[in-house]
């Protein structure tokens, strides 16, 4: 654990070089990297799927049938919640004066992708989690982590670890591209003096 936060601290500074020579590029790595995570997931759901016995599938489909228990008010509290979290909504936002014209079709796109990977990955993931571990014993930070571990032998919890570190990296990507547009908008409202939006001669980036 030592190595955190030198390798966070890393990936920063990284972050930002990568930023000055370009927002494009810094985006592609962000889709990149959110691909790479949406693959593992896929990958932990089929090995997963491939060494469950009939049994253990009862649990799984027994979660499923659980919503019925559930009242209305919590039901739709914990949908919004989870929504909120997976769906990137505020990154949306942060970089949407960075998107392809037309702006809005683009962010449709995005959503809609957004859409189809949760519906993909979420609820497998969700029921095999909670049916398949002990609730009580796990970090329900780590259950992805421990179904790797439980199924998958020894290098899919490796992947699984280097595609949540890359994904909270993109992240904060998205913050650092949306805090680029923010201080932009300042300048151009007269909040902040005009230097700060001067480009850079050699990659065309603010400072």
């Amino acid at each position: 654990e030592h190595w955190i936060v030198p390798l966070a601290c890393g990936a920063i500074v990284f972050l930002g070089l990568l930023n000055y020579v370009g927002i494009r590029e810094s985006a592609v790595l962000t889709g990149f990297l959110a691909m790479a995570s949406f693959v593992t997931n896929l990958v932990v759901l089929a090995t997963v799927s491939l060494k469950l016995n009939a049994a253990q599938w009862e649990l799984v489909w027994d979660q499923f049938r659980a919503i019925d228990g559930l009242e209305t008010w919590p039901l739709l509290v914990g949908f919004s919640g989870s929504w909120l979290a997976y769906s990137g909504l505020e990154s949306i936002s942060q970089i949407a004066p960075a998107l392809r014209e037309p702006r809005q079709q683009t962010a449709l796109r995005a959503m809609m992708m957004v859409l189809i990977a949760i519906l993909l990955t979420s609820p497998l993931m969700t029921a095999f989690s909670t049916a398949l571990l002990n609730a009580q014993k796990v970090n329900p930070d780590r259950f992805v982590f421990e179904l790797g571990v439980t199924f998958g032998g020894r290098y899919l919890p490796m992947a699984i670890v280097f595609s949540a570190s890359t994904l909270l990296m993109a992240a904060a990507n998205t913050a650092i591209i949306g805090c680029y547009h923010v201080f932009l908008a300042l300048v151009r409202l007269g909040y902040m003096p005009r230097w700060v939006a001067e480009r850079s001669l050699s990659f065309h980036t603010p400072h």
